[in-house]
């Protein structure tokens, strides 16, 4: 139990971005047992978040004409 809440303390402070919090995770996680892949899959999670947080904010982008001017660009859709 203190291992899996270790684990989704450590993807939890990968996805907030916590430095100092990584760490004690980290560490905890390996204390209570977590093996090299554990901490891996912990890891990937965290990634696989973000990951899915930043695709479904891209549609911010075609909401809203965003212009370049010095460099004449623009991107917007619709």
């Amino acid at each position: 139990m203190r291992k899996t809440r270790e684990l989704i303390a450590l993807a939890v402070a990968v996805t907030t971005r916590c430095e100092s919090c990584i760490g004690v995770h980290a560490e905890e996680a390996v204390r209570a047992g977590a093996t090299e892949d554990e901490v891996a899959a912990a890891l990937a999670m965290s990634i696989a978040l973000n990951a899915g947080a930043a695709y479904t904010l891209t549609h911010y982008v075609h909401r809203k004409p965003i212009t370049h001017k010095k460099h004449n660009l623009s991107i917007i859709k619709g």
